[in-house]
């Protein structure tokens, strides 16, 4: 999750609010960014990387199962600079056979349609991005809820509305959890829309890209 919070007032937060069993955050620059990965003691958690764009673990649920890597992302959102998103996002592949969950504020959508109103998105961004997401061999792993998950928070025309939060996976991780759905929460005094992924929400099937409710 985005903070916006220094590392000391996140684990402040945590201890006193939250009350997670693990908590570690990396500092915000500025008045943006600033993430943070919480977990229970029921899951093991060990840290592969980070930096103040990303924070990547390795995850074991239960000893019975395969361990998987987690990456929480965080794009930069200036357009020059988005192509350094797809440079984090091949480097920190785990790689083949390595289940891989990779979620977050991309700060990038793939198509045009994923967006609203507002200034035309660079197709180049957009084509490096989906292109980057197939050569990582990732999935989008589609949502329920809202269409979009960040808004400038105008309204009427002045509205700007874009899918930038996103779930991804490589075709191990969803074989290890072939039952998944992501979903698209409401927001609450946020610009953004919170996302929540479930490992094994119905017996019939995994979610279908792209329902919108």
């Amino acid at each position: 999750m985005e903070t916006k919070l220094e590392a000391t007032n996140m684990e402040k937060l945590n201890r006193n609010k939250l009350g997670f069993t693990g908590c570690f955050p990396v500092n915000s620059v500025g008045k943006s960014g600033g993430l943070c990965l919480l977990w229970n003691s029921n899951v093991q958690v060990d840290l592969i990387s980070f930096s103040s764009h990303h924070i990547t673990s390795n995850i074991e649920l239960d000893q019975n199962q395969q361990p998987w890597v987690f990456s929480g992302i965080y794009g930069w959102p200036d357009n020059s600079q988005k192509w350094k998103t797809c440079q984090l996002m091949r480097d920190i592949n785990p790689g083949i056979g390595k289940p891989w969950l990779c979620a977050g504020d991309f700060n990038e959508i793939m198509w045009s349609v994923e967006k609203i109103r507002g200034r035309f998105r660079f197709d180049n961004n957009m084509e490096e991005f989906r292109n980057t997401i197939n050569n990582c061999g990732l999935t989008d792993l589609g949502f329920s809820g809202p269409r979009f998950t960040w808004t400038n928070m105008q309204h009427g025309d002045n509205n700007i509305q874009e899918r930038l939060d996103r779930a991804l996976a490589n075709d191990v991780w969803i074989s290890q959890f072939p039952y998944y759905r992501v979903t698209h929460l409401l927001r609450v005094k946020s610009d953004h829309n919170p996302l929540t992924i479930e490992f094994d929400h119905h017996p019939l099937g995994p979610t279908k890209p792209m329902v919108d409710e």
